[in-house]
C-alpha cells in the first residue's frame, strides 16, 4: 500500500505572480509598471497549487497596492499581452465590511473553479487577480467571450453564496488603444 497522495493535474500550466510595488513606486516615473510583478512559480496540478498557496504571505501581511495573480502559462498580467488584447475583466467587489474576510476563501474557491473548469467559459479566462485590500477579485478574459455578461452570469452561478457576501459585479472590455483600468 502506497502512502503517496494522488495528484490531480490541471489542463493548463498556471503561473503565480505577486505584485509588490517598491516603496514610493507611484512617484517614480522611470519605473515600469510590470517591474512590480514577480513570477513566483508555475504549477499544473492540485498538489502543486496547494504547495504554492501555502508558501505565500497571507493577504493580511501584504503591503498596500499588492496583489496576487494567476495566469495561464505564457500570459502576463498585463493588458498589452497579446492574449489579453481585445478581452476584458469581470470585477467582483465585496461591499459588506462584516464579511470581507470571506474574500480570501472566495479567491481560492474561484481559482479552483477556473483551473478545474467548474465555471462556464473557464477556457476563455486568462487569469485572476486578487487585491485583498480593496477587496476585489478580477477575472481577465480573452476576446472570444461576447457578450461578457455571459461570464458574469457563469461566475455568479458558481458563487451561489454571493448574495450573503454583498457582491457587486462589473465588467469592462479592454481595447489596446485605451488606457488600462
Amino acid at each position: 500500500m502506497s502512502n503517496q497522495v494522488p495528484d490531480y493535474p490541471f489542463d493548463n500550466l498556471w503561473s503565480l505572480f505577486v505584485k509588490v510595488p517598491e516603496a514610493g513606486f507611484e512617484k517614480k516615473k522611470n519605473v515600469m509598471w510590470e517591474d512590480s510583478f514577480h513570477k513566483i512559480c508555475d504549477f499544473n496540478s492540485l498538489n502543486q497549487f496547494w504547495i504554492a498557496l501555502k508558501n505565500l504571505p497571507s493577504p493580511e501581511q501584504m503591503r498596500k497596492s499588492s496583489n496576487y495573480s494567476i495566469f495561464k502559462d505564457g500570459i502576463k498580467p498585463a493588458w498589452e499581452d497579446k492574449r489579453n488584447v481585445g478581452g476584458g475583466r469581470v470585477q467582483i467587489t465585496v461591499k459588506n465590511p462584516s464579511v470581507k474576510w470571506n474574500i480570501n476563501q472566495l479567491f481560492i474557491d474561484m481559482m479552483l473553479c477556473v483551473m478545474g473548469h467548474d465555471i462556464d467559459f473557464s477556457t476563455n479566462i486568462n487569469g485572476l487577480v486578487f487585491n485583498p485590500q480593496k477587496p476585489v477579485i478580477e477575472f481577465w478574459y480573452d476576446k472570444y467571450i461576447q457578450p461578457a455578461s455571459l461570464l458574469v452570469s457563469a461566475i455568479s452561478q458558481a458563487m451561489d453564496h454571493s448574495v450573503s457576501l454583498g457582491m457587486k459585479y462589473k465588467h469592462e472590455d479592454y481595447k489596446l488603444d485605451q488606457k488600462p483600468f
